[in-house]
């Protein structure tokens, strides 16, 4: 059952105020029966929406506030995360990339509550392809990425200076190949890259590369 409880015509456009059977509310523009416009809904569970809607569903830019705190604001389409967006969870894991279908998948950064970032390619929310690692020791690993491990060809940076460049297999370093491959192409898996990344995790990726004078975006 769904109570309305207003309802407004202006310019063409109706805006309404809906109270669903279990608690839910929405209040924004409709369209043939259907949330289309901006609007807002809230949640009985304490999750809400605020944002565009299409035929029904979150589509275009809106938020997406949960219950405990977390908060997505970027792209949806039909009803899921899809674009570009930026996550942020309770617990301080912070996303900020591409998504697909509600995944991560393309160019993103992700930040874990420890301080480690990786900087680089998702494929349906797992790391794969080009990828930076860096880690809050000042290590850092710039290379090739599979099934969420390291594993192809890489450089790995040791916080005391050490390098290891050559292939990777699931996260372990098997042996030298082409040494220097790396240095050569000057490798920055930021360059060409252009979103909307927050500056100030832009900033403390770059802090991280120059203790090893590794180039900058």
């Amino acid at each position: 059952m769904i109570k309305l409880l207003a309802m407004e015509f202006t310019y063409g456009r109706t805006v309404a105020l809906y109270i669903y059977q279990l608690g839910d509310k929405y209040e924004g523009e409709w369209k043939e029966s259907l949330k289309h416009g901006n609007g807002m809904d809230v949640f009985i569970n304490g999750d809400k929406y605020i944002g565009q809607y299409k035929h029904g569903k979150p589509h275009g830019y809106g938020k997406y506030i949960t219950s405990d705190g977390s908060t997505y604001s970027g792209q949806f389409a039909d009803g899921l995360k899809h674009g570009f967006g930026k996550w942020k969870s309770s617990n301080t894991h912070l996303y900020e990339g591409q998504y697909v279908g509600n995944k991560k998948h393309g160019f993103g950064i992700f930040k874990w509550p420890t301080g480690n970032i990786y900087v680089g390619y998702y494929e349906n929310d797992k790391r794969e392809g080009m990828g930076e690692m860096l880690w809050t020791d000042g290590s850092i690993y710039t290379g090739k990425w599979k099934n969420d491990i390291q594993d192809g060809y890489g450089r790995m940076v040791f916080s005391d200076g050490r390098v290891k460049e050559g292939w990777f297999d699931r996260n372990v370093y098997r042996g030298v190949s082409k040494r220097g491959e790396f240095a050569k192409r000057g490798l920055d898996v930021l360059e060409g890259v252009e979103l909307e990344f927050s500056k100030e995790l832009v900033e403390e990726i770059l802090r991280r590369r120059a203790v090893h004078g590794m180039k900058g975006r």
